[in-house]
């Protein structure tokens, strides 16, 4: 069994989880602080569940934040860029 923090983990997951795949078992840790275990599974141990995606979301597109448009300033901001760079 071997311990790597998460940063680690991330960077070489490829070469962590064929080590799980071969049997063995990895301890994730989060600054220093055990966080997770990752162990193998056996042929047919945890059936495989897929989840219908729910009906509605069409995409990012729908995401409120997107849609928003620009805030209209009461500033002229060129003029204060200009100001700015007389100054210096």
């Amino acid at each position: 069994m071997s311990a790597v923090n998460l940063a680690e983990f991330k960077r070489n997951m490829g070469r962590y989880l064929r080590k799980v795949r071969d049997g063995g078992e990895i301890i994730l840790s989060d600054r220093d602080r055990p966080l997770a275990k990752v162990i193998p599974l056996h042929a047919g141990e945890v059936p495989l569940e897929i989840i219908a995606p729910r009906l509605g979301f069409s995409g990012i597109e729908n995401v409120g934040v997107l849609k928003r448009s620009p805030r209209k300033l009461k500033t002229d901001v060129t003029a204060l860029l200009s100001d700015d760079r007389k100054s210096r």
